[in-house]
């Protein structure tokens, strides 16, 4: 909203049903994804959580004309374990995220993440503002909620894409392409060249990729190993 008005709907493209997540049972999912112009003069991109697990969201934002790529999420806090660099495995996956496209883009990314506890499911925060260039210009603290306002000087986009011309250089046309070829393969219209013989439609590698002789659980390929053995990997003596 702006001015009073609405001026963008934004509705979740992509829908988490796997873990802890089971949003395709309820929701139906959102099929568009749109830059909007504001009166900041710059464009914004809105996305909603599991839509900036998908690389496409960032960079069709960017694409249409965002600088400002917004992500609105309630991101549940697992995986403790102090191998992670702030010992919170899905702010760790999360903050790698936000940096990385921020810099493929050259756009500033806003993560607002949500804060509390909600029937047992703990909701860890650390909203952050990431500039073009991927470094973070604020990074709010885990698990306390507050209200942060950031600072940011929109002349740092324009000076990032003209010294890393990514968006520029994108050649969508081969995209375009490639893209219509892959879904004419996954729907089984295509042949694919590149697929191993055998391979179901959509599918690039063959259910078994070696040549057996005789079926069942005690087949052997024709190296000698049985068919229902792990695939081992032995290191090469010199």
């Amino acid at each position: 909203m702006e001015d009073g008005e609405i001026r963008h709907v934004h509705r979740k493209v992509f829908l988490p049903t796997y873990g802890l997540f089971d949003e395709r049972r309820f929701f139906a999912a959102g099929d568009v994804v749109r830059a909007v112009p504001s009166r900041l003069g710059v464009g914004v991109g809105i996305a909603i959580c599991e839509d900036f697990w998908h690389l496409q969201t960032p960079q069709l934002l960017a694409l249409d004309g965002a600088q400002i790529l917004l992500n609105v999420s309630s991101s549940p806090g697992r995986d403790l374990a102090a191998r992670n660099d702030v010992g919170l495995g899905t702010a760790t996956s999360w903050r790698t995220l936000m940096r990385t496209y921020a810099q493929l883009t050259t756009s500033f990314v806003v993560f607002v993440n949500r804060v509390g506890v909600d029937e047992s499911v703990t909701f860890w925060g650390g909203s952050e503002v990431i500039g073009p260039s991927g470094e973070a210009i604020f990074s709010a603290p885990f698990f306390d909620e507050g209200l942060f306002l950031v600072d940011v000087n929109l002349e740092d986009v324009r000076r990032e894409r003209i010294t890393l011309p990514l968006l520029r250089d994108e050649r969508l046309e081969l995209q375009a392409r490639e893209l219509g070829r892959i879904i004419a393969e996954r729907a089984g219209l295509a042949t694919d060249s590149t697929a191993d013989a055998g391979a179901e439609p959509g599918l690039d590698v063959a259910p078994s990729a070696s040549v057996r002789e005789g079926d069942g659980a005690g087949a052997r390929d024709r190296a000698g190993a049985r068919a229902d053995e792990p695939i081992r990997l032995r290191s090469r003596r010199r």
